[in-house]
């Protein structure tokens, strides 16, 4: 195992150990350790002999080291992306984790003093305050699903609280409805 593979699973056991799947730094050194272990597969002294090769020939000479260089690059490129595993985008809320048990639901943020700004906090995964299970990061689906749901109940509210009105003004005649506030008219 070369140094360059050691490396490789130092970076990968990081990544597992403080990092979920979806994590964006993970992925990095997932990709990083992927990386490592193409270039360890690559023969560098090969490629070192025909690059002298090709200083020591002119144009006028043969042209076959220039074919074996073309050959060995490709080769080392086509390893390099032969190993590299692409990654799925990731799509966790940032700081957005929640409990599928309870419903709790927790927005961590970070509070940049120094300059003044909030951003998002992490997404790693801790036991729910109310100890019924862990904590998962919310996907931007169930962020959007949670949304909608919200939207309707208040829609649903505000048509019943009108309808609720109409009724009530109903009931109490002319006299409330000629009491009732009305909409200043604006005038161009």
């Amino acid at each position: 195992m070369t140094d360059l593979n050691k490396l490789a699973d130092a970076l990968e056991n990081i990544a597992h150990m403080e990092y979920p799947s979806g994590h964006h730094d993970g992925n990095n050194l997932r990709e990083a350790a992927a990386l490592l272990r193409a270039a360890a597969g690559v023969d560098v002294a090969g490629l070192m002999a025909l690059a002298d090769e090709l200083v020591g020939a002119s144009a006028e000479e043969d042209i076959a080291p220039f074919d074996k260089a073309r050959a060995a690059l490709e080769s080392a490129l086509r390893l390099v992306l032969a190993q590299r595993v692409p990654q799925p985008a990731p799509d966790f809320v940032p700081g957005v984790m929640h409990c599928a048990r309870c419903k709790f639901k927790l927005h961590r943020m970070n509070l940049n003093v120094n300059v003044g700004t909030v951003t998002a906090g992490n997404n790693k995964t801790e036991p729910c305050p109310n100890g019924c299970g862990p904590l998962w990061p919310v996907t931007w689906k169930q962020e959007a699903d949670d949304c909608m749901k919200s939207a309707e109940s208040l829609l649903d509210r505000a048509v019943a609280a009108e309808k609720a009105l109409e009724d009530l003004r109903a009931r109490l005649g002319p006299q409330v409805v000629a009491a009732a506030p009305q909409a200043k008219e604006q005038t161009a």
